[in-house]
């Protein structure tokens, strides 16, 4: 996101049919995304370095970038 939009991002997440609780967790997180999603209600945004057992489990959805995903198969795999 160039600018930060709470209502883009909500958006978003009403295309993929994401309602609920929803945890976004990109490699590393840009400055207008966590801005736009902090404001978004049972929304969080962590550093996939911070994912951890408790904070996947307590939400419903779980919201991946590509190389989120690909890091946490390559630790997975290890």
């Amino acid at each position: 996101y160039e600018q930060p939009k709470t209502k883009r991002f909500a958006t978003t997440l009403k295309n993929l049919k994401l309602e609920g609780s929803c945890l976004v967790a990109p490699t590393q997180p840009q400055a207008n995304v966590v801005k736009s999603v902090r404001n978004v209600e049972k929304c969080l945004i962590l550093p996939s370095r911070m994912l951890n057992a408790y904070e996947v489990l307590k939400y419903k959805h779980l919201l991946l970038t590509q190389e989120t995903a690909e890091k946490l198969a390559e630790v997975v795999h290890a």
